[in-house]
């Protein structure tokens, strides 16, 4: 009974202080658009298209088990430093070897021969500079080392998506850390308070 009646107090104490709560939301709405308009860069993605296929005329079962679970090593391969600091060179790219790392994803979808190179930048057309020239890179070097015969299938696209966080998502945070901190101190400033107040 007492438990219920401190939660109807707790309830009743947390609206006294409405405004506040009601200038935070606005406060959280305004710094989520402001964040997002000025403080962030729109990112978008482009993807090179690879099949990893064998240099023989004639492909045995085996073969295509064995290309395909080679697979990861050719996800390995093709972010390698000396390929990553090719296609710096080629494309005079700022970033350290560690920057451009994190802007590559390169996938193998399961059960296929195929590797997906994407990239992710604030510049659309640079997304698709890097995924190209990395795929150039990377097929050389699987054509070196393993001696398969890489085929390029899709160059990468510039998009006009932008995939980062929206909006919605970035006000959504904001609201939700300054409502969420003012209604936190106003729960501990009910428990702190004498009797009887």
């Amino acid at each position: 009974m007492e438990e219920r009646l401190d939660l109807r107090q707790l309830i009743s104490y947390l609206f006294s202080y409405w405004y506040i709560l009601l200038i935070s939301l606005i406060l959280g709405v305004t710094g989520g658009i402001v964040y997002h308009k000025f403080l962030t860069s729109p990112q978008y993605q482009s993807t090179a298209t690879v099949y990893i296929r064998s240099n023989q005329k004639e492909i045995s079962y085996n073969d295509l088990q064995l290309s395909n679970s080679l697979a990861s090593d050719y996800q390995h391969i093709f972010t390698a430093s000396p390929n990553l600091k090719a296609v710096m060179s080629s494309l005079h790219l700022s970033y350290d070897e560690d920057e451009l790392l994190e802007m590559i994803n390169v996938e193998h979808p399961a059960d296929t021969r195929i590797l997906k190179i994407t990239v992710t930048s604030s510049d659309n057309e640079e997304a698709k500079k890097i995924a190209d020239a990395l795929a150039k890179e990377g097929m050389k070097s699987i054509r070196k080392l393993d001696g398969q015969d890489p085929y390029l299938v899709s160059q990468g696209k510039v998009s006009h998506i932008n995939v980062g966080a929206s909006l919605m998502e970035h006000v959504t945070l904001f609201v939700i850390g300054a409502v969420g901190l003012c209604a936190l101190l106003i729960v501990f400033k009910f428990f702190m308070k004498k009797p009887g107040e």
